[in-house]
C-alpha cells in the first residue's frame, strides 16, 4: 500500500511539474503565434513560455503577446545568439523541465503530458519523441522517422546527430545545468553537443516513438546555413568529441552531410579522401543521391552546371 501510495504522489508531482518553454525568435513572425499557442494549447496546463526576442531584427512581440496570457512573457534582446538568448532562458526561469522550441514549432496538444509521463516511468532526465516534418502552411510532409526511431547513445551520437531539432527533446532543469546549458561556441550544431554531454555524463535520455510535434521544414537549407552547420560540427569534433573515435572518420562524416545538405561534390570527394571506408556505410549511398538531387537542384535555379560559390 506503502508503495502504491508513493507512486501515486510520484505521478501527481509529475502531473503538477511546471514546464518552462523557451523560444529564441530572430524572425519567423509568420509562424511565431502559432507556435506560442501550441504550447498555450497543451493538455499539460501547468506551462510558461518565454520568448528572447532579437530586438534589432524582428519586432514579433506584439504577435506573441496579442493572446493576452500571463504565461506568456517577452523579452527583447540585441545581438545576442540563438545560445545565448537560450542559456539566459535557462538562468531566468525556474521550472522543473524545459523545452527549447523554435519559431514554426508546433507542439500537438498531449506532447508535453506523455513526455512527463515517460520521464517520470523511465527516470529519464531528457525525453525525445517523433514528428512531422511540415510545410510553411502546416501541411504534413513526411515523419522525422520513417523506419527506424533513433538511439540517443554516445555511440551513436559520436557519428553524428540523431535528432531533428533542439524542439525534440523535454529535459530537466538538473541535467541542464549538470552539463553546463548550451555551448554558444557550437552555434548551429550546439544540441548535437548537447545531447553528446547529456550521453558522457551518463544522463539517461529516452525516446517516445509518436509524432507529437510539427518541426517547419522550409525546403532546402541555405549554404551559408549549411557552412554554419559544419563550423559547428567541427567544433564538436574538437571540444567535445575529441577523445573519441578517429578524427579523419569523424571528419569525413561531417564532410559527407555538409555535401547532402548543399550538393558540393567536392565536399563529397574530400570526405571520401580522409575516410575511404565511408563508401561502404549505407549512409554514403543516401548521401551521395542527395548531394546529386540538391546539385541538379541548383543548377536549374542557376541556370548553369557552375559549382557552389562556397564551399567548407
Amino acid at each position: 500500500m506503502a508503495n502504491t501510495a508513493a507512486s501515486r504522489n510520484d505521478r501527481a508531482g509529475h502531473d503538477r511539474a511546471a514546464v518552462d518553454v523557451i523560444i529564441p525568435v530572430f524572425g519567423g513572425e509568420a509562424f511565431i503565434g502559432e507556435t506560442v499557442q501550441s504550447v498555450l494549447r497543451q493538455t499539460h496546463r501547468n506551462v510558461k513560455v518565454l520568448c528572447l526576442v532579437d530586438g534589432t531584427k524582428v519586432r514579433s512581440g506584439p504577435v506573441i503577446e496579442s493572446p493576452g496570457d500571463p504565461r506568456v512573457t517577452v523579452l527583447e534582446r540585441d545581438n545576442r545568439s540563438a545560445n545565448g538568448l537560450r542559456n539566459e532562458g535557462l538562468a531566468r526561469t525556474d521550472g522543473e523541465c524545459l523545452l527549447f522550441l523554435n519559431p514554426g514549432d508546433v507542439l500537438y496538444p498531449d506532447c508535453i503530458e506523455t513526455a512527463l509521463a515517460v520521464m517520470r516511468e523511465r527516470d529519464a532526465a531528457a525525453v525525445a519523441f517523433g514528428g512531422h516534418l511540415i510545410d510553411a502552411e502546416g501541411r504534413i510532409i513526411r515523419r522525422m522517422y520513417r523506419w527506424f526511431p533513433p538511439k540517443l547513445t554516445l555511440e551513436r551520437l559520436v557519428r553524428g546527430n540523431a535528432l531533428f531539432t533542439t524542439g525534440q527533446m523535454l529535459v530537466r532543469r538538473s541535467a541542464m545545468r549538470a552539463v553546463g546549458g548550451f555551448d554558444e561556441g557550437a552555434g548551429s550544431a550546439a544540441d548535437w553537443e548537447l545531447w553528446i554531454k547529456f550521453a558522457k555524463r551518463g544522463l539517461p535520455m529516452a525516446f517516445v516513438n509518436r509524432c507529437l510535434m510539427g518541426c517547419r521544414f522550409q525546403g532546402g537549407i541555405d549554404p551559408e546555413d549549411a557552412s554554419a552547420m559544419l563550423a559547428g560540427e567541427r567544433y564538436i569534433l574538437r571540444h567535445t568529441l575529441h577523445m573519441f573515435g578517429d578524427p579523419d572518420k569523424l571528419e569525413s562524416r561531417a564532410l559527407m552531410r555538409y555535401a547532402a545538405r548543399t550538393g558540393d561534390f567536392a565536399a563529397l570527394g574530400r570526405a571520401l579522401a580522409q575516410s575511404p571506408g565511408l563508401m561502404m556505410l549505407p549512409r554514403f549511398a543516401q548521401a551521395a543521391l542527395q548531394t546529386a538531387i540538391r546539385a541538379a537542384r541548383r543548377r536549374r535555379r542557376n541556370g548553369s552546371a557552375g559549382s557552389p560559390a562556397a564551399g567548407p
